[in-house]
């Protein structure tokens, strides 16, 4: 059945160095079922796979809905913010280059767009079969005596001891798996502008100054700062932007 022309349609860009005719994004239709909005990734077929995109705003309406395929789905992750599809227009107008090559840039930790891993924590078994008691495994004991549920890492370090200990007590069926949910960041969060950032030491401090005097006085100047990895030249210019 030929889906009618009234069918909601987007346009999505994709982080490739392609642009169909007319503009830098391809138009998709969006299933009834699925509630999109400027910024949201989703997966979305291309020729014979199946690729990620940002939803880029209203199709261009070049093509009849009749001939365009459907989005597959939204991901749950934070949207890209309009600030910076924005930005990735502007590259991509200054440099002359594909808009979805200047995105690809912004997408290149495609980890991130994955849904989140399950977590598997451990407590105590109730009914544990007979096994060595040492001290270290003493002391893992005691802190699920008393604490949640706890990744290994977690009950090792706690327990103040080496992740073998704790692996060998999962091994001797002492500690059971917990399943817990995955930790999503929350979205739509306003990030603290009040809260303050780390101290400065009196060199930085001295640093931070002098770059705040320069963006005061306006006009063009050159500051580079000299430092080892490490050594908080990022904080100061932070600082000075601030």
């Amino acid at each position: 059945m030929t889906p009618p022309e009234t069918t909601n349609t987007i346009a999505v860009m994709l982080p490739l160095p392609v642009s169909p005719t007319g503009g830098g994004a391809f138009d998709y239709r969006v299933p009834d079922a699925v509630d999109l909005k400027p910024g949201d990734f989703v997966a979305v077929p291309f020729g014979s796979r199946r690729a990620i995109g940002v939803v880029w705003g209203a199709a261009a309406g070049n093509v009849s809905p009749a001939k365009l395929k459907d989005i597959l789905e939204r991901l749950e992750c934070a949207p890209l913010p309009e600030v910076s599809r924005r930005f990735v227009d502007w590259v991509a107008r200054y440099t002359v280059s594909a808009p979805g090559a200047v995105l690809k840039m912004a997408m290149s930790v495609p980890d991130a767009l994955a849904p989140p891993k399950p977590i598997t924590a451990y407590t105590l078994n109730p009914n544990p079969d007979d096994f060595k008691k040492t001290p270290p495994r003493e002391r893992v004991l005691a802190v699920l005596a008393d604490a949640p549920p706890l990744i290994a890492t977690e009950l090792a370090r706690e327990a103040a001891t080496s992740p073998g200990v704790v692996k060998g007590l999962i091994k001797a069926g002492v500690l059971q798996p917990v399943s817990l949910a995955p930790k999503i960041a929350a979205l739509g969060v306003e990030p603290d502008w009040e809260k303050p950032g780390p101290a400065l030491s009196v060199d930085q401090e001295i640093a931070a100054k002098t770059l705040e005097q320069a963006t005061e006085t306006g006009g063009f100047s050159v500051i580079l700062l000299d430092g080892v990895p490490g050594s908080g030249k990022t904080e100061v210019y932070f600082q000075a932007v601030a």
